[in-house]
């Protein structure tokens, strides 16, 4: 999503059409009225769940000054829940959607990022963490009790634990390597997380939520984030840095035996688990000439195991970010169409009904669905 570089779009499809285990989407599904080839909110006249939000972060006309959002799944009733100078990243939303936990450096003069939370709709704001350090990517345990981050605060980033309202903050790794991402298994016993503590390589690490038996459990030194639990808690998938040919991966946690479920023919990003099992979303951008281009990139879906790969975006442009809702039926996703700012759209999991949330000239990122939308 960050580098771009220059592509024909003839060539492209050329590729595509080549690719005989991916199916393209249908363009009776995608073809829809405004030049995006998506429908606008406006175009939607059914009315949807009262309580199913999605949270997002926007900069204000690309001056990295970011606020927190929340609209309506239809792209309605779009409210901003942050108004304080600086950038405030929304990152999680408590497990009965009650809550939503983000970062900011709205009170450190140094610009360093603390974790707060704030009830749904932006009301009793709560700073949870006040170090000299970078304190990131809040994540609360699956039963709501503890919040898992990272930070900076002792000289180099480890993975922290406290309490939802902040208090009994506990370091579960220490070394001279940096432990990044903590990610909870669905049974919120473990912690998955990525370090560099071996031999300087990013690589997959697990451990009990309070840091002991720490196991490695990718030892290719080609390990990339990110990577998704599966919802059973058994598997894995993960990126893997090849030849320069990213590929995904599952990783089986009891067994440590992983598979590969992408070829080398796309770069492929953002692997993302379907709350049902059954698929897996991701990004992906070809290989043309050994060489990897950004000016396309679009979602897919695929079965756990690899197969039936199908593509779902059909703009030609930088699509990316795939973010299931909670009942598996949609998927939601950015993307810079026609090389604009990023704007957020929604389709169901088959890539059909395919509607823009967003239209702006900010870039509207980070999407992530409230637990209420079932």
């Amino acid at each position: 999503m960050k580098k771009r570089i220059g592509f024909i779009f003839a060539l492209l499809l050329l590729l595509f059409s080549a690719c005989s285990t991916i199916e393209k989407p249908s363009q009776t599904e995608t073809s829809l009225p405004d030049e995006t080839g998506a429908q606008t909110a406006s175009d939607i006249k059914e009315e949807t769940t009262p309580t199913c939000k999605v949270a997002f972060s926007t900069d204000h006309g690309g001056n990295l000054i970011f606020d927190i959002f929340t609209m309506n799944i239809d792209g309605s009733n779009k409210k901003q829940l942050t108004s304080e100078k600086g950038t405030n990243w929304v990152s999680a939303w408590a497990p009965d959607g009650s809550e939503i936990a983000f970062t900011s450096d709205r009170n450190d003069p140094y610009g360093n990022h603390d974790i707060f939370i704030m009830k749904a709709d932006g009301s009793n704001v709560r700073q949870l963490t006040q170090t000299w350090g970078d304190d990131r990517n809040p994540l609360w345990s699956p039963d709501g009790t503890r919040i898992a981050f990272f930070s900076d605060m002792d000289g180099d980033n480890e993975i922290f634990i406290m309490d939802a309202n902040g208090t009994n903050v506990q370091q579960v790794t220490r070394n001279t390597s940096s432990d990044w991402y903590p990610a909870w298994s669905p049974d919120g016993s473990q912690i998955a997380f990525t370090s560099n503590m071996h031999g300087g390589e990013l690589e997959l690490y697990l451990m009990d939520r309070d840091g002991k038996n720490i196991k490695q459990l990718t030892t290719e030194g080609t390990f990339r984030p990110p990577f998704a639990w599966s919802p059973d808690g058994t598997t894995i998938a993960y990126l893997s840095n090849q030849d320069e040919k990213q590929a995904i991966f599952l990783m089986d946690i009891n067994s440590k035996k992983n598979s590969q479920l992408t070829n080398n023919e796309f770069y492929n990003k953002d692997p993302a688990w379907s709350p049902d099992s059954k698929k897996i979303a991701f990004s992906a951008f070809p290989l043309v000439r050994e060489t990897y281009v950004l000016s396309e990139v679009d979602i897919f879906i695929m079965d756990g195991d690899g197969g039936n790969k199908k593509m779902l975006t059909p703009y030609n442009d930088i699509c990316g970010s795939p973010v299931w809702s909670p009942d598996s039926s949609q998927i939601i996703f950015e993307c810079n169409v026609d090389r604009g700012p990023l704007e957020l759209f929604i389709m169901t999991s088959d890539g059909s009904n395919i509607l823009q949330l967003t239209k702006n000239e900010d870039n509207d990122e980070f999407p992530v669905f409230s637990p209420l939308c079932k």
